[in-house]
């Protein structure tokens, strides 16, 4: 069994991106060579990066893990607070049994980490990202302070700013780093540099290719670190995508309709007042709807369903078996190019600014995640390749995102109960 694994999840790598630009990803092409791959994989409802990376680690569906958005559920906040802290986590996550069960342990970036002290070396999501969440002490949460400290003093020249490709650039050299001196059991890396030129230029788009083949060749840097530490023959790599970005050009502001119908009010400083009777919650491309008063749900159906750009409107039993947030009472889902906010202050269908998201303003993006995973074009990538992975094999069964943590788990060699929503795929893959 090999004593090393590492994780490289990508966000917004889609399947389709693999399959059209292969032979423009080495990297990829020869883990797919040497191991074997599933090129449709199921993810999660809504497909947020919050919400798929935490099934992942899970192996439960986010009703029972409890990240059921990328954002807190905060109605009387204009600016919702990140899902970001690993205490939001309801469930035993694999880097837990993995350190139980004595392992060792790195992070990098992955979601919903933040003290998170089951984690040897791990540096959250907001470790370097200062300007988005304030306050130095929030920054240190959100990593394990030595380690953080040692990678600033060795690493802090090449580390120009905080937004890609840069971001993963100078990621990608701490994590390589980690492996040669560390030498973790499980190494969990998440690169998002295509998930963010999607927002800003939009999917399938130059800077789109161009961000996939950076990834490629950070890929490499990984693969590098582990024949540089002489761990190579004893390292399983898994590389998937953790979520799927789709290009948009329409916005749906559903709380704008109950404000007009006097369910909810906000006062002076644009907060939601705490007497609200209906409430939206958006998720890309899907949004929660949240009611304390039950006989309003017909009245709502049929005004959200008269809307353009709604595609299916899920009644709370659709929800439970979705897997999704039990609070809910419905979930909405948008046609392709629509996608919900939580605003208040424009009309009710708007068309996003292309200019305004060249420049950087995040409340205009191009693409955004959240759809739902049944349609083949959010389906995800899934390659496992090492010494106890078979050689060249294409897998043609379905799997779901649920059912990486317990095969990771076997690949690893440690226990994981018996109750979880996926299961192991593992021993189809096993090199036996």
């Amino acid at each position: 069994m090999a004593k090393h694994t590492i994780v490289i999840a990508l966000d917004a790598l889609s399947s389709q991106d693999v399959q059209q630009r292969l032979n423009f990803l080495p990297n990829i092409a020869q883990l797919m060579a040497k191991g074997s791959w599933l090129s449709e994989v199921k993810s999660v409802y809504p497909t947020l990066a919050a919400v798929t990376h935490t099934s992942m680690m899970t192996g439960v569906y986010p009703r029972r893990h409890g990240i059921i958005n990328e954002t807190q559920w905060q109605s009387d906040r204009v600016v919702q607070e990140t899902l970001w802290q690993a205490k939001f986590i309801k469930v035993p996550t694999i880097y837990q049994m993995a350190q139980h069960a004595g392992l060792t342990v790195a992070a990098f970036m992955w979601p919903v980490t933040a003290g998170a002290n089951n984690i040897n070396w791990y540096l959250g999501e907001t470790s370097f990202n200062q300007n988005r969440f304030g306050k130095p002490e929030t920054i240190l949460r959100a990593s394990s302070p030595i380690f953080l400290f040692e990678m600033v003093r060795k690493f802090g020249q090449f580390r120009q700013h905080n937004e890609q490709p840069n971001l993963d650039d100078y990621m990608t050299m701490i994590a390589a780093d980690t492996i040669k001196t560390k030498r973790p059991n499980l190494t969990l890396v998440r690169l998002t540099d295509l998930a963010e030129q999607g927002r800003r230029f939009g999917m399938q788009t130059q800077y789109t290719w161009d961000a996939l083949e950076r990834l490629d060749q950070r890929i490499g840097q990984l693969i590098q670190a582990t024949k540089d530490a002489a761990i190579f023959s004893e390292t399983n790599f898994v590389v998937i995508g953790s979520n799927v970005q789709k290009n948009i050009s329409q916005r749906v502001a559903l709380n704008q309709i109950f404000a007009q119908h006097g369910w909810l009010k906000t006062n002076h400083q644009g907060r939601i007042l705490r007497n609200w009777r209906a409430l939206a919650k958006q998720a890309g491309g899907s949004a929660y709807i949240y009611l304390r008063d039950s006989s309003l749900l017909g009245q709502i159906y049929q005004l959200i369903s008269q809307l353009p750009g709604i595609k299916t409107i899920y009644d709370h039993h659709d929800i439970m078996a979705l897997g999704a947030d039990a609070s809910a009472s419905l979930m909405i889902e948008a046609q392709p190019g629509y996608y919900f906010v939580d605003d208040l202050n424009e009309q009710i269908i708007s068309p996003v600014e292309s200019r305004l998201a060249r420049e950087g303003l995040d409340h205009n993006v191009q693409a955004i995640g959240g759809y739902h995973p049944d349609s083949k074009d959010v389906t995800v990538p899934w390659i496992m390749a090492g010494p106890d992975i078979k050689d060249a094999q294409q897998l043609k069964f379905d799997a779901e995102l649920v059912d990486f943590a317990p095969t990771l788990a076997d690949m690893l060699g440690i226990g994981i109960a018996s109750d979880l929503d996926g299961q192991t795929i593992y021993p189809v893959v096993h090199l036996s």
